[in-house]
């Protein structure tokens, strides 16, 4: 840099200082707006240079004042500092919502495997109580998320029909069939009403063999009725022959032929005692007669 001092005595303009110093700069120390060094072509008027103002040759960073590390301004941004603590409560966030999706997960398939378990040991029930009656299980299924299907309802079909004509059998049949509804450990409510319409297809047929065996007593009492009367009209007669025997007793042979036929009533009356008696005794009680019955 060059440095020029007016002389005592020269000339100066109107209203400048007397000594007033003129600065003469070098041009490579002349700052540029571009950020590079100042040509010949670019120089600044040496009367409005600052003090202390300097421009950086950095291209693309301008420094005012005095040189400081924090006054430089890149065009590029710096990269952001990754903060562990940050980084460390993400990848915690993460593991924690893939735990709680794979308990959801096997939360699900534990349900899932149980109500298998239940239905299928449900329907196995029914199907083996109700034998020859029931049919076979199908079941309704719902895939799990382990891609396996898993029986989540069923059924097994039984047959209810009354046999015709003997309600014996039938009455036979319906405490099967009541049994088989009510077999598993918690009877549905569907189980529940099949037993229901069993009771009461068991009370009919109750009611039903009552009235035979009541039509059977009237027909045993009817055949002892005419039995009976059978038996007081040979009776009547026996006696009356008896006594004409008595009153004519002077033909020997007369009395001989009235005590033979004495004697053959006799016998007879002693055969209808016999039957009499069998059928005024009670019937011997059957296997599935009204004292056979289940709760």
């Amino acid at each position: 840099m060059q440095i020029s001092v007016g002389a005592p005595g020269s000339s100066t303009p109107s209203g400048s200082l007397v000594g007033a110093a003129s600065y003469s700069i070098d041009p490579s120390l002349r700052p540029s707006l571009t950020g590079k060094p100042a040509t010949n072509e670019s120089l600044y008027s040496p009367d409005i240079v600052e003090i202390g103002s300097v421009a950086s040759a950095e291209e693309g960073a301008f420094v005012f004042g005095k040189r400081k590390e924090s006054d430089t301004y890149s065009l590029t941004p710096k990269p952001k500092s990754v903060d562990s603590e940050d980084a460390s409560a993400e990848a915690s966030s993460d593991t924690s919502a893939q735990t709680s999706a794979d308990e959801a997960k096997l939360a699900e398939l534990n349900q899932l495997r149980q109500r298998d378990l239940e239905v299928r040991s449900h329907e196995q029930a029914h199907a083996s109580v109700g034998g020859e009656l029931a049919g076979s299980a199908s079941f309704t299924f719902e895939q799990g998320p382990d891609g396996a299907r898993y029986a989540v309802a069923g059924e097994v079909s039984i047959d209810v029909s009354q046999v015709s004509g003997n309600p014996e059998a039938t009455l036979a049949k319906m405490q099967q069939v009541r049994r088989a509804a009510l077999a598993p450990a918690e009877p549905s409510a569907q189980d529940r009403r099949v037993a229901a319409m069993a009771s009461q297809r068991m009370a009919e047929a109750r009611s039903e063999l009552v009235q035979q065996q009541q039509d059977l007593l009237n027909l045993e009492n009817s055949k002892k009725s005419d039995q009976q009367t059978s038996l007081d009209a040979e009776l009547k007669a026996a006696k009356k022959t008896q006594k004409e025997a008595e009153e004519g007793g002077n033909d020997e042979q007369e009395r001989i032929s009235a005590a033979e036929r004495f004697a053959e009533f006799n016998v007879k009356l002693r055969r209808i005692n016999e039957t009499l008696l069998r059928i005024t005794q009670p019937p011997v009680v059957q296997a599935g007669s009204l004292l056979d019955d289940e709760a």
